[in-house]
């Protein structure tokens, strides 16, 4: 008797499905069958027909189109054991709005505090007369870019979904936190501000231990409440941080994330309600058996740049040719803080 280890428990899952799909149609490809002989043959009959509808709701490679099928949420979700960025996105209020359908989003916010006042039976109350400006959020894209060899097709079920969603999560929880809890600016049609940028770091308190911590969270707390914030604070600190927190605040009445991808003494602050995310549905995700693509992660050029003289970038290689796929991640999305209310540290003896 085959056993399938995935077979359906009840309620759909979205991002079960999702990540289903994504196998099935890559092992398709590793494997040159079609997709729903592959999804009997991983997951069993019972399951194939739902998994097969997900990977077909997008067209074939050779059209460059993409896989879809789960809804933001699911998927940013499932990123939250790798990603402080996606923690920080589920408990923001505005941290996972949906851009779908729309070029852009802008969110009203006001230049100034609004003031209500108790007013005597009969008197005048006073009128706010303050400005009210926007946040636009734009989508932008991240990009996730791997070889497989065939090789993946002696994997089971589960070991080749491990594999090609690890690939896609990690790479893409990696491009979040990166760019979100950087000092970046914002670069033109390519990517957002990171969070940081314009903001000015606060010294950190001398001495080490908890009376470190103490005076650190107090002063960055002080920051945002001056900014107009407090009612939601979230910390967000490199992992040697964290950890001392849960050691000597354990107590804590505040949500901690740890970020691995921050430099160590590294603390921020910021108010959750303040912050705002938007995405474009979920991830677009296509496999290649014929492309070329420059295996380069750090500076990665187009394959061939005319000009004096001409460049080609190297090593490139054909999946073709090196009897592999190439699996290609597409995320669209934005954020913002709609009010100054963030702080943070570079410098916590702790």
């Amino acid at each position: 008797m085959v056993n399938h280890p995935f077979r359906a428990t009840g309620a759909i899952d979205p991002l079960r499905s999702f990540r289903r799909a994504l196998t099935v149609r890559s092992m398709a490809h590793v494997l040159d069958r079609d997709v729903h002989s592959v999804a009997v043959k991983l997951y069993g009959r019972e399951e194939a027909d739902a998994i097969v509808r997900a990977a077909s709701a997008s067209m074939d490679t050779a059209t460059a189109t993409g896989l879809a099928g789960v809804r933001i949420g699911p998927f940013l979700r499932s990123l939250r054991p790798k990603s402080a960025a996606a923690q920080l996105f589920d408990l923001a209020p505005l941290g996972s709005m949906d851009l779908d359908g729309a070029s852009s989003i802008a969110l009203p916010g006001s230049s100034s505090e609004l003031n209500a006042a108790w007013v005597g039976e009969g008197n005048a109350a006073p009128v706010f007369r303050g400005s009210l400006n926007s946040v636009t959020l734009a989508p932008r894209k991240v990009v996730a870019l791997a070889g497989l060899t065939n090789e993946l097709a002696d994997h089971s079920a589960g070991a080749a979904e491990q594999v090609i969603t690890d690939l896609l999560e990690d790479a893409v929880a990696k491009a979040l936190d990166t760019k979100l809890f950087s000092a970046d600016a914002a670069a033109a049609g390519v990517s957002p501000a990171g969070l940081l940028q314009g903001v000015t770091p606060l010294a950190g308190a001398s001495g080490g231990g908890q009376g470190a911590v103490v005076n650190d969270l107090k002063a960055l707390a002080a920051t945002i409440v001056q900014a107009g914030g407090g009612a939601n604070l979230v910390i967000i600190a490199a992992v040697p941080q964290a950890v001392t927190l849960q050691v000597l605040a354990p107590n804590i009445n505040l949500p901690v994330i740890a970020a691995p991808h921050l430099a160590a003494g590294t603390v921020i602050m910021l108010d959750a309600n303040a912050f705002a995310a938007a995405f474009r549905g979920g991830p677009q995700v296509d496999v290649s058996e014929n492309a070329v693509v420059h295996f380069e992660d750090a500076n990665p050029a187009h394959i061939g740049t005319a000009g004096s003289p001409n460049t080609v970038a190297a090593p490139a290689r054909s999946a073709f040719q090196a009897d592999m796929k190439v699996l290609r991640a597409i995320l669209r999305g934005a954020w913002a803080m709609r009010a100054p209310a963030i702080a943070f540290t570079t410098m916590a003896t702790w």
